[in-house]
């Protein structure tokens, strides 16, 4: 039930028609309630194919990284990646270029052998393949309305293609 903004095109991709974005003010926005994940679990499913760097895919806070939402990006900082911030380092996810590509990101609550210290492990899967993990043990909730195809600050647009979004509120694993 996103707001769309700009004027992105429906192509064929993955399944059937999905968004096609030009980098240029196409977006998709949501109300600042949804998806605030606090500190429970999820998993994040979508398809993506865009070469762009520094672009917002997916995101519940501004280019910054610092109010405490998810920010799925193309990393502008190396060789080309997609990638996840955890609030204090970016974390690979897989390589960017001009293919599809399905991404995938868990966090889920691990105790500590005393069952009484909470981390919140995020996984990330590049293509059905387990590629990295990080410590995410911020509560993700912030005023921030939640986007796809840019960083939630009227800049940072993607240009690209993203397909079949999916977004659970449980920790799926690997081999769902």
């Amino acid at each position: 039930d996103g707001v769309v903004n700009g004027d992105p095109v429906f192509a064929n991709c993955i399944y059937d028609n999905c968004y096609e974005f030009d980098g240029k003010e196409d977006f998709i926005e949501f109300g600042e309630n949804d998806f605030d994940f606090g500190d429970e679990p999820f998993t994040i499913s979508l398809w993506v194919k865009g070469n762009g760097s520094g672009q917002g895919i997916i995101t519940k806070d501004d280019w910054s990284g610092l109010g405490n939402g998810i920010k799925i990006f193309t990393n502008d900082n190396d060789d080309g990646h997609y990638a996840y911030w955890n609030g204090s380092e970016t974390t690979i996810i897989g390589k960017r270029n001009d293919s599809w590509h399905h991404l995938a990101i868990t966090r889920r609550i691990v105790e500590d052998s005393a069952g009484n210290i909470k981390l919140l492990n995020v996984s990330l899967y590049y293509d059905g393949q387990f590629m990295n993990s990080t410590i995410d043990e911020r509560t993700l909730s912030n005023s921030k309305n939640f986007t796809i195809g840019n960083a939630n600050d009227n800049d940072n647009f993607f240009n690209g293609s993203i397909d079949e979004i999916m977004i659970f509120d449980v920790s799926l694993s690997g081999s769902e």
